[in-house]
């Protein structure tokens, strides 16, 4: 679902770290900047060159939805009566 915007958000940080480029940041909206971007961002500064995977990272994001929306659920869900 997410993959194919991974993949090409981490070839663009992939391009930049092999020109030894800063990544930029968000002043001039030049970039994303949302979960997808932060979670792509973070595994770039790993050693470990799995984590730059566009389907570990689209895994990751489908976890975090989950999560979220289950946490979302459990907040505004009408509480049973005692």
């Amino acid at each position: 679902m997410f993959e194919p915007e991974v993949a090409t958000r981490v070839k663009i940080i992939q391009d930049a770290i092999a020109r030894d480029e800063p990544l930029k940041t968000n002043k001039d909206n030049d970039r994303s900047n949302d979960l997808m971007q932060w979670l792509i961002e973070q595994s770039a500064h790993s050693k470990d060159p799995a984590e730059m995977s566009p389907r570990n990272l689209s895994n990751k994001l489908v976890l975090f939805n989950l999560f979220g929306k289950s946490t979302l659920l459990s907040l505004f869900s009408p509480k049973p009566p005692n």
